[in-house]
């Protein structure tokens, strides 16, 4: 199972890496992370020397190579780079962790040159709007749990709970998050013939924020009913599907 880096660190934060388009097979990418500026607690919580701030892999205690790319403490800058992420699947969205908050830390940092890279994205929004969850009681469920109502202009944001998910640590530090235990993350919109529509989603809006996956539904016609699906792999290589009717419907008020 996951774990947390070292008790030294006080604070993780999910990263979710966009590489898609490949054959949804195994591949080596260097990353670039930007850390948002607008982050108060990261800002106020790291060295300035920015030596606590290192990433892991998925399974949160497997250094990866990074080094600082840019960095401007005092003006709120800090580009990161890792090279030769291996990635389990390169059609998904993969998750890594920011670890910082460590005033003893020393520089973990590795020297490389970075080739062309995915980007990695740091959401810091909660949830709003449409929450899903995996049904109670578990299995393959390929029945949707709750039904979403749409406009065909609108564009949501569906977040998937991963509470019950996975199991969970209970030490005190890692604050009992169920998002230690992801991989990597894939959307589809599923019509009647089990055929994906991927007009009707934005595979490279989907971000981790911790218990939650956040996934971009858009488009569609009016009188559209297709079936969500948000498949999550583990870093223990269990996968869940968590599934949602979404329904297109432009209703106007009556004159």
């Amino acid at each position: 199972m996951a774990s947390w880096y070292n008790t030294a660190w006080s604070h993780r934060w999910p990263i979710a890496v966009q590489i898609f388009g490949g054959g949804g097979v195994a591949s080596d990418y260097d990353l670039q992370i930007e850390v948002p500026k607008e982050w108060d607690k990261f800002w106020d919580t790291v060295k300035s020397d920015l030596y606590d701030v290192i990433l892991t892999g998925p399974d949160g205690s497997s250094l990866l190579d990074f080094k600082r790319l840019t960095t401007d403490y005092a003006n709120r800058v800090l580009t990161l780079q890792v090279d030769a992420f291996s990635s389990h699947n390169n059609d998904s969205a993969n998750l890594i962790w920011l670890y910082f908050g460590n005033a003893a830390a020393t520089d973990l940092a590795s020297v490389f040159t970075a080739g062309t890279v995915k980007a990695g994205e740091i959401s810091l929004g909660g949830p709003v709007g449409s929450i899903i969850s995996r049904a109670t009681g578990g299995g393959g469920q390929d029945a949707p749990q709750i039904a979403i109502t749409k406009t065909s202009t609108e564009e949501i944001d569906v977040f998937v709970s991963t509470a019950g998910l996975f199991s969970r640590r209970m030490d005190a530090y890692n604050n009992r998050s169920g998002l230690e235990s992801i991989r990597y993350a894939q959307v589809y919109m599923l019509n009647a013939s089990d055929a994906d529509r991927p007009s009707l989603y934005d595979e490279d809006e989907t971000r981790f924020i911790p218990s939650f996956v956040r996934c971009r539904i858009k488009a569609g016609a009016d009188g559209d009913d297709v079936t969500f699906v948000c498949k999550i792999v583990s870093t223990s290589g269990n996968t869940f599907s968590v599934r949602a009717l979404i329904q297109v419907r432009d209703r106007l008020p009556s004159a």
